[in-house]
């Protein structure tokens, strides 16, 4: 700490005194009189390491919801050849679509966050497409629809709603 200038040294002190204040006084006073003595030769310098801003660890989680959407996407998109209605069309190609749409948003949603809102009217549109195209019938179409859906709108929107703290 001797190694850095003046002012420098007065805010580590500082910071290092509202670390160290819920310490006892003992412990406090060893703390400081520790800070203020040179470093003994061919020590490395003392480091403060930085902590991780707040806003890094919300946007970590964010990723992760934007992850999640792209992989409720690939699902949409494989799904009908995975679980077998591949013979109904309006199901095969609104997977196809609606399923590319959303992993591609979903990538660039990671940087654009406001991107998220565009996944979430189209997890809203999944929900209704087994009753818009006319194959609610089909149940393992309904139900993936439906649950997929639901699942990428609410990532969606709990991705694009989630706001930075700094």
């Amino acid at each position: 700490m001797n190694d850095l200038p003046a002012a420098e040294k007065q805010a580590e002190m500082q910071r290092m005194q509202k670390a160290t204040a819920a310490l006892p006084p003992d412990a406090r006073q060893m703390m400081t009189k520790m800070m203020q003595q040179p470093a003994p030769a061919g020590a490395a310098p003392m480091v403060t390491p930085p902590s991780v801003p707040r806003s890094q660890h919300q946007a970590a989680g964010a990723g992760t919801l934007a992850w999640l959407t792209a992989a409720l996407g690939v699902w949409l998109f494989l799904s009908a050849w995975i679980l077998g209605f591949y013979g109904i069309g309006a199901a095969l190609w609104s997977g196809l679509i609606v399923g590319g749409a959303v992993v591609i948003l979903s990538l660039i949603a990671l940087t654009q966050r406001s991107l998220s809102w565009l996944n979430a009217i189209l997890g809203a549109y999944v929900v209704a497409t087994p009753f818009l195209f006319a194959f609610s019938g089909h149940a393992v179409a309904l139900v993936n629809d439906l649950i997929v859906g639901a699942a990428i709108a609410i990532a969606a929107v709990v991705h694009a709603s989630s706001r930075r703290v700094s």
